[in-house]
């Protein structure tokens, strides 16, 4: 009988340590899974601090040709410099492309869309590069741009044209490039690029 009761005793505990193991091992996992999401952030935002570092460097102090045509919804055209010459102080340019990613596109312009009570959306000019007038006219259903400035503009000579990326830059009137910012759509459902891009806002447009 005493047998018996040891044999009960020694197999219910390791029926117990069999269950601590798995609880720490579960544990551990999620730990690890916690860690690893940390690290994908941190390396997200390096990648995305080095673009903005080499973008900064390669593009800022550069003239953008005002004799670039670009062209309404209703097929008007207007050069970069006639464009310049109508802004009150420095332009903020969300550049994209109906040949990039579409969900880099949908990131960038959401930025934008989705923080309109705190930016003054005359102050901001959509600059897309689209095959048609249609594909234009689209752009407005599809990312919601109805009342926003937007204009449909050839590539111009930066290198941030050739990273095939939407990216943001702010312009003065004589289209000197002051600064330009790649969001990142690894971030979207987050206000990391929002906040990149409302400190640029304020330091540089909102005056």
């Amino acid at each position: 009988m005493k047998k018996r009761a040891l044999i009960i005793l020694i197999v219910a505990a390791l029926a117990v340590s069999e269950l601590f193991l798995l609880f720490s091992n579960n544990q551990l996992k999620r730990e690890v899974a916690i860690k690893d999401r940390y690290l994908d952030q941190i390396v997200d935002g390096y990648d995305a601090a080095e673009t903005q570092f080499s973008a900064s460097v390669a593009d800022a102090g550069k003239i953008i040709d005002g004799n670039i045509v670009a062209k309404d919804s209703a097929d008007n055209t207007i050069t970069l410099s006639e464009v310049a010459k109508q802004s009150i102080g420095n332009i903020l340019i969300c550049r994209y492309s109906d040949f990039m990613c579409r969900e880099c596109v949908k990131h960038n312009i959401s930025i934008f869309m989705d923080n309109k009570d705190s930016l003054d959306m005359k102050r901001i000019l959509f600059l897309p590069r689209s095959e048609s007038r249609r594909a234009l006219k689209l752009n407005f259903d599809e990312y919601g741009l109805q009342g926003c400035r937007v204009l449909n503009c050839p590539c111009f000579s930066i290198d941030a044209e050739e990273t095939k990326f939407p990216y943001i830059m702010v312009v003065d009137n004589d289209l000197r490039i002051l600064n330009v910012y790649f969001p990142t759509k690894s971030t979207h459902g987050t206000d990391y690029d929002y906040k990149h891009v409302k400190m640029i806002y304020d330091k540089m447009i909102k005056r």
